[in-house]
């Protein structure tokens, strides 16, 4: 992911020092990886509640802007995604069409949940500093 799009490594600030087999072995990308599958896991496990996944997608994408991710970022994810999994679950016959269209399809839901809320959170924040602006403004003129 890293080597297509050198500017995700931006986004994390642990990693943006490291090259090489040390970011790929790094505990820092190890962390984030799991907690990927973590968030994976929990969208799986709550597939019959899209209310709740859509809740947490939300709230998660907030968090990301806060980090400093970018939109476009979110929809590497998947893919991405499908790119490591897909040699494991072929080594076990688990891989077909119908699973790759499956994965596609919850990364396209998970990407458009997140998108969703990273528009929110940079809308507020825009919000928040056009707003600061006004009350500097009035307090510069009192």
């Amino acid at each position: 992911m890293f080597n297509d799009n050198p500017d995700i490594k931006n986004a994390f600030i642990a990693l943006r020092h490291l090259e090489g087999d040390s970011l790929i072995n790094s505990k820092e990308l190890r962390s984030h990886s799991l907690r990927v599958m973590g968030m994976v896991d929990k969208v799986t496990s709550r597939i019959s509640q899209p209310e709740k996944i859509r809740d947490m997608l939300v709230e998660l994408g907030t968090h990301h802007i806060e980090y400093g991710a970018r939109i476009e970022f979110i929809d590497l994810l998947g893919s991405q995604f499908i790119v490591c999994i897909e040699p494991m679950l072929a080594e076990t016959n688990s891989w077909n069409p119908e699973v790759e269209i499956a994965w596609k399809k919850l990364f396209r839901m998970i990407s458009y949940h997140m998108r969703t809320g990273m528009e929110l959170q940079r809308k507020r924040n825009q919000t928040k500093k056009k707003l600061e602006k006004k009350q500097n403004k009035l307090n510069m003129s009192n």
